[in-house]
């Protein structure tokens, strides 16, 4: 019988060789193995709270699945769903992106999704339009590149975090200790744009510390018709859904995964300390994902 093994690496503080070995572990496929995975962390002031963040991702590295939601959502149970996050500092997405998306649905539920709902962060509110027309084009191209006759229709949707707007309760029995909006706050009407579906939603739970900012939702095209509460309601859902976290978060899971994999791949390309110890450092390349673990969630 095989033995179950780790390989775990612990660096006080995380360097270059270290990080050399996340990658080629990525190259091997360990994630694949149901015997063998690799595993980072920090060694440094290792509490009872930082081990359990560690045990959730190592668990959801290895496959497994931390949270489940226990009310239903009938708008992604009533037809097959794909839900895409793109957080991407280049203008567009091409078409290759999205039919490798589709085609990753395909493989795992054996049917090619009829609905296709998409989340996209890093849009100023001047290139909106821009890259509506070119990410529809390119998802439309994606279709076809798939099947022919494939059109599943799309609702676009821009998250954005960077603005200035505060809000806080009127009644203190709405507000948590801090005096912040509780999670589902959904700010609709006043301060936002009239001629178009925005809003505000106050997705994540208690912090600590501080003024909550809420997350600002921008529907740009939805040809599947949903009703406000349904876009609300889904967004609000999709924020329990962060298998790395035990409380909701600001902005849907799917641009929290898709922010990881750029953070992942923009750290693993570029030349790790400064450029006083360079000289002295080793340095690696970004070693090519195995094939076994290109759908899996490695990056988190």
């Amino acid at each position: 019988m095989d033995e179950a093994g780790i390989i775990l690496r612990a660096s006080q503080p995380p360097n270059a060789r270290h990080k050399a070995i996340d990658e080629y572990a990525h190259a091997l496929g360990f994630e694949d193995d149901p015997y063998l995975t690799a595993f980072g962390m920090k060694s440094v002031h290792l509490g009872i709270e930082r081990a359990q963040g560690y045990v959730v991702v190592l668990y959801m590295k290895l496959g497994g699945t931390n949270w489940t939601l226990q009310q239903p959502v009938p708008l992604i149970q009533s037809a097959p769903t794909i839900i895409i996050g793109a957080d991407v500092e280049a203008l567009r997405v091409t078409s290759t992106s999205f039919r490798i998306c589709v085609l990753a649905y395909y493989a795992r539920t054996k049917c090619k999704p009829e609905r296709v709902l998409y989340y996209r962060n890093g849009v100023s509110e001047g290139q909106q339009f821009d890259v509506l027309q070119a990410e529809m084009r390119a998802l439309v191209k994606a279709f076809k590149m798939i099947s022919e006759h494939y059109r599943p229709p799309v609702t676009f949707v821009v998250a954005n975090k960077r603005h200035h707007l505060r809000a806080f309760p009127v009644e203190s029995r709405d507000a948590d200790h801090m005096g912040n909006a509780v999670p589902g706050t959904v700010i609709d009407a006043g301060v936002v744009d009239p001629h178009r579906f925005d809003f505000y939603l106050y997705g994540h739970g208690v912090i600590p510390l501080g003024t909550k900012v809420p997350c600002h939702y921008t529907v740009l095209h939805d040809e599947n018709n949903l009703s406000a509460d349904d876009i609300t309601r889904l967004a609000y859902h999709l924020g329990y859904t962060v298998s790395r976290s035990s409380h909701s978060v600001a902005v849907v899971a799917p641009l929290q995964y898709a922010r990881l994999a750029r953070l992942f791949l923009k750290e693993g390309s570029a030349v790790e300390g400064d450029a006083s110890d360079s000289a002295n450092s080793p340095q690696f390349e970004l070693a090519e994902v195995h094939g076994n673990v290109k759908n899996a969630m490695f990056y988190i």
